[in-house]
């Protein structure tokens, strides 16, 4: 009798941790990260190549090395606003596909989803931002830019002629300015990307996906903007999980499940885009812009900076004089 009753609490005690594991192993599967869309600095570069401040190129330039096709990917912490000049091209947001003539602007906020095909005949631009350089001191022109990248929208300026070749020519003029970098060059870039966007905002648009499932977890977005401000700064993951008002566990699953990757990989790769970026365009040494992106120990920046890209941060700066 006693033996029966132990040999029953073994099988009852058997079945209870089959149900357990499985639960555990459950939820595992579905907060683990989704065969994800790919995220990139610029499309088809990888993250660290994504531009600090403002880029520009023709809609052209990318395109045309991609058979006219650019995939489905979304960026990080990257607005985007596409210009279409002339010509034809279908944008597909988030699924919601539409096919454009020019003259068109299509707006895509940091972490939505997007692809387009470019016909042969599209001419225009592609703007692309880091979120943080909109910011203004004129909070009219602050809150109006805002209002821009809140969500997703397509632009169709067919009855506005004049008012796109204003449009054209200020980005004919940003992309000069970009491309050669003349004198003071940099202290015009941004209020003619800013005029650029703010012509553009003043015409009616069509919101695409404007609900909570088309657009990305807002608290994914202050996550990114804090990694933006405080990258540099000895934070740890538990000071990130303090600022947005969620535990560590919290925040370690929203941005497996958004983005894939772990909330320190993405740290890292703010601080690797900062250190390319100063490698890059200043004279300070390895060992000052390491300090400078927050790492202590100079020869531990360099194998992490050779771990990512493959170089050491000499051989990176020798290669792109």
């Amino acid at each position: 009798m006693y033996c029966c009753t132990l040999l029953e609490f073994f099988l009852f005690f058997c079945t209870l941790l089959t149900y357990l594991l499985y639960f555990i192993g459950m939820v595992a599967y579905l907060e683990s990260p989704s065969p994800g869309v790919p995220a990139y600095g610029l499309y088809g570069e990888p993250l660290h190549s994504s531009p600090l401040a403002l880029h520009i190129e023709s809609i052209a330039f990318r395109t045309r090395a991609f058979n006219g096709e650019i995939d489905v990917h979304l960026h990080h912490n990257l607005h985007q606003l596409v210009w279409l000049a002339s010509g034809q091209m279908t944008v597909r947001i988030n699924g919601d596909a539409r096919k454009l003539t020019g003259p068109a602007a299509v707006v895509i906020p940091a972490l939505v989803v997007h692809a387009f095909v470019a016909e042969p005949d599209a001419e225009g631009f592609v703007l692309t931002a880091s979120t943080a350089f909109f910011r203004c001191e004129s909070k009219v022109a602050d809150d109006a830019l805002k209002s821009l990248y809140a969500a997703p929208t397509i632009f169709s300026l067919g009855q506005a002629a004049d008012r796109a070749s204003d449009i054209d020519a200020l980005c004919g003029v940003l992309a000069n300015e970009f491309d050669t970098r003349r004198s003071n060059a940099d202290l015009l870039l941004k209020p003619l990307a800013e005029a650029i966007c703010l012509l553009i905002g003043r015409h009616e648009g069509e919101t695409l996906c404007s609900d909570a499932a088309g657009l990305a977890d807002k608290d994914i977005a202050r996550f990114l903007a804090l990694v933006d401000r405080y990258y540099a700064a000895d934070l740890f993951l538990a000071g990130y999980a303090e600022y947005l008002g969620c535990s560590t566990d919290r925040l370690i699953r929203l941005v497996r499940k958004v983005l894939g990757k772990s909330p320190m990989q993405i740290v890292h790769e703010r601080r690797l885009k900062e250190a390319c970026h100063r490698l890059l365009t200043s004279k300070a040494s390895v060992s000052e812009i390491s300090t400078a992106i927050g790492f202590s120990d100079v020869a531990y920046f360099c194998r992490f900076f050779k771990q990512h890209v493959g170089l050491t941060p000499s051989q990176f700066k020798a290669q792109h004089p």
